[in-house]
């Protein structure tokens, strides 16, 4: 059989009929010639295509993966080496190839999440060592297990919907993350609400889709009777059905103006539904632990024109509360420009963690003193980001 019939039946082999990879017999790659009769092509014009190596393989190693075989081999003595990163270059020592045989083997597990392919090149001498084989490409693809979790961006999202919304209203959206191949399901992300506290009105009040939006779906929502809703969500790869993780979703209610109605502080005779609590609040969440920042010292400055430069006048300071708040509320912040500065690398010294900020700051405009201003703040060891909402 010449030449060209026995890489035309590689080819389709490989392409049709995968599993023909597991069969010594089929699994061969030829050194093609340096041209094509018939054809009338030349040798860079034929592409080989990528041999597959599943990640994770189980021993006994090394393992078969292909064998190269050079025209030349019926006529003389023929020795094959390889060359390029997985063989003698970092990390070595993944593939070897026989001497004689050309037989080329695995040595180990291979990892796709660190390294996807591989491209070796093969090489062919005679006893001399002269090179009687132009160098041929050959790539090795891995290919993916389901071998990672899911992975939510964060331990705890924070949202809010305005009671009285209507059935359909995006309420936030989570997001999780999977290093499986994303051309494969083992990547495909579905979510779904384990639990919802409490319960009233009714369960579920949410519903959650593909792509992590979070939507109202039920009627009912009153702040003086629910607050805050705590949902349990899960991740799974396999579209919904592989490998899981969880996460936390709070949702807070807000009343029809986007404020949330709170009993001001040493106000007698005035009631929540009458009242709305204006002032700063400001929220440290530790997403690590997806848990309120309990004992945080948090100062807030006024920013002032002195002339040459803004100065900064200390207006408040204090401890967050257990549920991880600071609020001013006695003295109202006049409108202007301020900042809040939590003392971030403290509590991480506390949790015995590593960490790189000693504080982190926001600064944020008061336009109106009759407003309820609400500023998050979620903390990592490495990382922090604020929002606005109430």
């Amino acid at each position: 059989m010449s030449f060209q019939l026995v890489f035309l039946l590689f080819l389709f082999l490989h392409e049709a009929y995968p599993e023909a990879q597991r069969s010594n017999e089929l699994h061969v790659v030829t050194f093609p010639s340096s041209s094509a009769a018939g054809l009338g092509r030349q040798k860079r014009d034929w592409v080989i295509p990528p041999i597959s190596v599943s990640e994770n393989e189980r021993g006994p190693f090394p393992k078969f993966v292909v064998q190269i075989k050079s025209n030349r081999a019926k006529e003389i003595t023929v020795y094959y080496s390889i060359t390029g990163p997985g063989a003698d270059a970092p990390p070595e020592g993944l593939f070897t190839i026989t001497r004689t045989g050309g037989e080329l083997y695995v040595t180990q597990p291979l990892d796709r999440e660190s390294q996807a392919q591989y491209i070796l090149m093969s090489h062919v001498v005679d006893i001399n060592g002269k090179t009687i084989e132009d160098p041929m490409e050959i790539i090795i693809k891995v290919t993916d297990q389901n071998d990672n979790r899911p992975k939510f961006t964060m331990n705890t999202f924070l949202g809010s919907i305005s009671e009285g919304s209507a059935v359909g209203s995006v309420v936030m959206k989570v997001t999780a993350t999977d290093k499986d191949d994303p051309m494969m399901d083992n990547s495909v992300i579905g979510y779904s609400i384990l639990n919802q506290e409490p319960k009233e009105p009714h369960s579920p009040m949410f519903s959650i889709n593909k792509s992590g939006t979070i939507r109202l779906v039920a009627t009912g929502l009153d702040r003086e009777k629910v607050a805050e809703y705590k949902l349990i969500i899960r991740a799974a790869d396999m579209d919904g059905n592989g490998l899981s993780t969880t996460a936390t979703a709070i949702i807070t209610v807000t009343d029809k103006n986007g404020h949330t109605l709170l009993l001001p502080p040493n106000v007698e005779g005035v009631t929540a539904e009458r009242f709305p609590w204006i002032g700063l609040l400001v929220r440290a969440v530790d997403t690590t632990k997806g848990i309120p920042v309990s004992n945080l010292r948090i100062t807030v400055f006024k920013l002032e024109d002195s002339g040459k430069e803004l100065k900064r006048r200390e207006t408040s300071t204090g401890l967050t509360s257990a549920k991880g708040h600071f609020e001013m509320s006695n003295s109202l912040p006049s409108p202007g420009e301020y900042v809040v500065r939590l003392e971030s690398g403290a509590y991480w010294k506390q949790q015995e963690k590593d960490f790189f900020h000693l504080y982190v700051e926001s600064t944020f405009t008061v336009a109106d003193s009759h407003q309820r201003y609400c500023i998050t703040v979620l903390l990592a060891p490495f990382a922090y980001s604020t929002y606005e909402a109430c």
